[in-house]
């Protein structure tokens, strides 16, 4: 409704064909047609016409937080679990989180997000962790072979069908008479996680390199002679994405901020992060992540910089 430049016209019907909109620079008695006194729940278009507000429609009813939409995705958080929300206002379940905010970020084509519980990437309906968990440390045994006798560095990793690695724990030791027998290989419990490769350095040396790769299933395996040349270890001491509340990228890198720490991943690889020195320290917890054409904003509790 709208009160019109006349008080005494309140209580008559009357028809305003354009207005002025509401003024409250002079008393009313000196409003000139066209001037409201006020205006509730209605809208003026450039001509002066006056039209119902437009009003909200609830299509959810639910305990709900960090609605994002980034292109034609987007997701919220109903009732603690994760969901996409479609293009017909309906959801669809994707996970259970048990942050209260989640932090997004679409790198390439998929969207990763972390809720300082944990953190995950969707890819369509499906939400997978966010890096590969790390093996943990294993034993060998010394055993008949054709390996020069000496010390041997070895250590393993997990790998998904994409290729995708995890990282390595520190390199165990071992003194081989001329075998190397793993009798107690860790299983990873991820269902991505197809195979796992084992890295064994040369005869006394101080650099792993890539000596068999098995299924994740086998907890068994011998190396009797010297493997063919493979790759060298590039992941030792990396991890999968801490978990924070705030999440990003930029130039090929992903963040996360977790507490006043600012990690980043290696380069294109959104999956692998430096645990031992891949971050950037601020005096107090970030809470934002902004990055422009040549850097990146960050705000923290009590500053900005650059």
């Amino acid at each position: 409704h709208v009160l019109p430049e006349d008080p005494r016209a309140m209580n008559k019907p009357i028809e305003l064909k354009s207005v002025g909109g509401v003024r409250n620079d002079v008393s009313p008695e000196r409003f000139k047609k066209g001037d409201l006194l006020a205006g509730v729940n209605v809208e003026l278009d450039e001509t002066g016409a006056v039209r119902r507000r437009g009003g909200v429609t609830n299509t959810l009813s639910a305990a709900a937080h960090s609605l994002w939409a980034s292109g034609q995705d987007a997701f919220v958080v109903l009732n603690g679990v994760l969901s996409r929300v479609m293009a017909s206002l309906t959801t669809t379940a994707i996970r259970p989180v048990a942050g209260e905010h989640l932090a997004y970020s679409r790198i390439v084509d998929e969207v990763f997000w972390s809720d300082g519980v944990e953190s995950g990437i969707i890819n369509g309906n499906q939400s997978r962790q966010w890096g590969i968990t790390v093996p943990p440390a294993f034993a060998a045994a010394s055993g008949p072979g054709s390996l020069r006798e000496g010390e041997y560095l070895y250590t393993m990793t997990y790998a998904r069908a994409d290729g995708k690695e995890s990282g390595a724990p520190i390199c165990g030791r071992l003194h081989s008479l001329g075998g190397i027998y793993f009798n107690a290989l860790p299983v990873s419990s991820d269902p991505t996680v197809t195979t796992k490769n084992i890295y064994l350095s040369a005869w006394n040396g101080e650099l792993p390199f890539l000596a068999a790769t098995l299924p994740n299933s086998d907890n068994s395996a011998a190396i009797t002679a010297p493997p063919p040349p493979g790759p060298q270890l590039r992941t030792q001491f990396m991890g999968p994405a801490p978990a924070g509340q705030v999440v990003g990228h930029y130039k090929g890198r992903a963040y996360v901020a977790s507490g006043r720490f600012l990690w980043y991943s290696a380069p294109f690889e959104f999956e692998l992060f430096d645990l031992m020195s891949g971050y950037l320290a601020f005096p107090s917890d970030v809470r934002t992540f902004a990055p422009v054409s040549d850097g990146i904003f960050v705000g923290s509790e009590n500053e900005t910089v650059f």
